[in-house]
């Protein structure tokens, strides 16, 4: 949808019981002085505690009853425990990881699927996809999807030689991000490479730091824009907004790292913020929303998602992420999206759990009327 402002859905005609689950496997780390704190990884996981409570509260203001949960691996049996004996109308699924592990985030879809629980979000293979962005790159390419250049390279440390060999065929400027996490974990102003001396650098950094493979992609210096997308059929896009790097000093490459997103005491965090998209020709804004939606139909991302889009000095535009599970804090750039349609944020939660409970019950009929529809088996043997 591409009008600035967007109608609210239908109310439901009664309270929903809404578990609003999120993952708790961040661990406050002793310093020194006898104080606690948490590490730059465990504070990016910590921050989903806090969309949980801010979820809940919309959907209370809604008229719905909402209970937060906090799980990790070894909760899993008492939560099954819990769907079997007393199922929710809907699980509002806010589970980044377990045991600290992107990963795994896949599990919880699977199992609520497995229990048959309805629950927003994508399923769980597209949470393994959308992570594993080696895997995903190459399938939108395949589409026709502008993406940048890249190539994996792998978690273990190997002969120089043959990092460089792998890279030769991208050219730099590269930058540098783990594979398989999300959240600007392990992006820093060192993750943008000119020189074979910073790339082996910054390589062995993340692999001594994070023990996970490394994606090597074209750097595309231009506009940073998010795509926000609300809903299913049809899969509606929220007004553009775009990343204002102006605050940062000279010199610094225009990237969203880790302290932007995590550290409240950081220069990163205070310069970085998205606002709403600044002027764009109607040609490149009419082919950043169709490659946008494209990507959202081919990857089967569902009720929300965020698409982060760079786009060259001439305009073209390139998919660098996909994240289906993106932050739904009152604060975040998802929600300033709604804002700028015109969707107040408890309005907006209750679309998303809306449009999980649509979906699904429109996908039960289907199944109802297929099963209707097929004749009893026969072995073909007369009785």
């Amino acid at each position: 949808m591409d009008s600035d402002r967007i109608a609210p859905g239908d109310v439901p005609a009664r309270e929903l019981r809404v578990l609003v689950l999120h993952n708790h496997d961040f661990e406050l780390v002793p310093s020194e002085d006898g104080a606690s704190s948490l590490s730059a990884d465990a504070n990016a996981r910590a921050d989903v505690a806090n969309a949980a409570r801010s979820v809940a509260r919309a959907l209370a203001a809604r008229g719905h009853f909402a209970e937060v949960q906090g799980i990790d691996r070894d909760d899993l049996p008492d939560l099954l425990l819990r769907l079997r004996k007393d199922p929710p109308d809907l699980v509002f699924n806010l589970v980044e990881s377990l045991l600290s592990d992107d990963r795994h985030a896949a599990t919880i879809p699977a199992l609520l699927d497995l229990q048959g629980i309805p629950y927003t979000g994508s399923a769980a293979f597209v949470y393994s996809l959308t992570l594993r962005k080696h895997m995903m790159t190459p399938l939108l390419r395949s589409a026709g999807i502008s993406t940048p250049l890249s190539v994996l390279l792998p978690a273990l440390p190997r002969p120089r030689s043959e990092d460089l060999q792998a890279v030769q065929a991208i050219g730099y400027p590269l930058f540098l991000k783990l594979a398989e996490s999300n959240g600007s974990i392990g992006i820093s102003h060192r993750s943008v490479v000119q020189t074979d001396e910073e790339l082996l650098r910054q390589l062995d950094v993340l692999r001594q730091t994070y023990r996970s493979p490394v994606l090597a992609e074209r750097f595309i210096a231009g506009r940073e824009l998010y795509v926000s997308m609300l809903g299913n059929s049809p899969r509606l896009l929220l007004p553009l907004q775009e990343l204002d790097f102006s605050k940062l000093p000279p010199g610094v490459p225009h990237i969203v790292t880790e302290d932007a997103k995590w550290q409240p005491q950081s220069l990163d965090y205070a310069a970085v913020s998205s606002v709403a998209v600044g002027p764009l020709h109607p040609t490149v804004k009419a082919r950043v929303e169709d490659m946008v939606r494209r990507a959202f139909n081919l990857l089967e991302v569902r009720d929300y998602a965020r698409c982060d889009v760079r786009l060259s000095e001439n305009g073209t535009p390139h998919i660098i992420d996909v994240n289906d599970n993106c932050d739904l804090s009152e604060d975040a750039g998802y929600a300033r999206a709604a804002a700028l349609a015109g969707l107040p944020y408890d309005q907006l939660i209750e679309q998303i759990a809306l449009s999980a409970l649509q979906r699904t019950e429109h996908a039960r009929r289907n199944a109802q009327r297929e099963s209707g529809s097929r004749l009893p088996y026969s072995s073909g043997e007369e009785g």
